[in-house]
């Protein structure tokens, strides 16, 4: 799922398009992971921080750290009820 616009309303008011990154064959992290690999990473910056501030999306092997730099992977968890989001299990904050 990949949307642009110009006179998006409700919840899209004042952004410029949308990014599918659920689970499911329309996704686009869905299809991008069959062509660059599983893994990707994305920061979303605060949309009301203005247009000073812009949101990265990397795919494939550079999501992943560069070796000596720690990291955490997690396991998505499916919730068969809501199958297209991400979910991970807390265990516990430390």
């Amino acid at each position: 799922i990949l949307g642009c616009g110009h006179d998006n309303e409700g919840l899209f008011v004042g952004t410029a398009g949308l990014l599918g990154l659920g689970h499911g064959d329309l996704y686009f992290s869905s299809q991008a992971g069959r062509i660059f690999g599983r893994s990707f990473t994305y920061y979303l910056s605060d949309r009301q921080a203005g247009s000073t501030l812009s949101s990265t999306l990397i795919i494939g092997d550079a999501a992943l750290l560069a070796p000596g730099h720690s990291s955490v992977f997690a396991p998505m968890v499916v919730n068969p009820k809501l199958g297209t989001f991400y979910y991970v299990q807390l265990v516990g904050i430390n």
